[in-house]
């Protein structure tokens, strides 16, 4: 009786085993199997990029699924002579314009970019005044600065200022 209770138990075991590794050998060949790609993931932009004369930007793409078999991404300009891009997905911006960059993957899948690319700053390098500054004011007095930033093509004219601490000046912004 022992000896058929051991042989049915080894029996029933050795069944189990074969259909878990039949199982297990069916899953790894589903894994194997080609994934598609579905979509292309961009983690270094949103919206149009805007990158300055000269400059540069990498663009920070992969392919969606992730286990997706094929992960190549190619890269291409609409207009090299705005910008150009290396197969890296460094954009190298020559001349100030709009262009769009293309990523392509397996499956035809496609993803576009709008890419501005935007004149160098140019800084202000004086302040100028037409006016004389008064030598004293009365209490209550005012006077208007018409500061004129220089170069005329500077980016940024704006101009802010702040008087001293403890100062008997104020100063407004009208």
């Amino acid at each position: 009786m022992k000896n058929t209770l051991f042989i049915n138990i080894t029996a029933l075991s050795l069944l189990f085993l074969s259909a878990c590794t039949n199982n297990l050998v069916q899953n790894t060949e589903k894994k194997d199997a080609q994934v598609p790609v579905h979509a292309i993931a961009v983690t270094s932009a949103s919206g149009t990029i805007s990158i300055v004369k000269d400059g540069i930007f990498k663009i920070e793409a992969f392919v969606l699924p992730v286990n997706a078999a094929n992960k190549k991404l190619t890269f291409f300009s609409a207009d090299t002579e705005i910008a150009s891009v290396g197969d890296d997905g460094v954009i190298k911006a020559h001349k100030e314009g709009d262009v769009k960059i293309t990523l392509s993957a397996a499956n035809n899948i496609t993803k576009k970019l709008a890419v501005k690319v935007v004149p160098q700053p140019v800084a202000v390098t004086r302040l100028r005044s037409d006016l004389p500054f008064p030598q004293s004011l009365t209490i209550g007095g005012t006077f208007k600065l018409n500061i004129e930033a220089k170069p005329s093509d500077a980016t940024n004219k704006e101009c802010t200022f702040f008087p001293k601490a403890n100062s008997i000046v104020r100063i407004g912004s009208d």
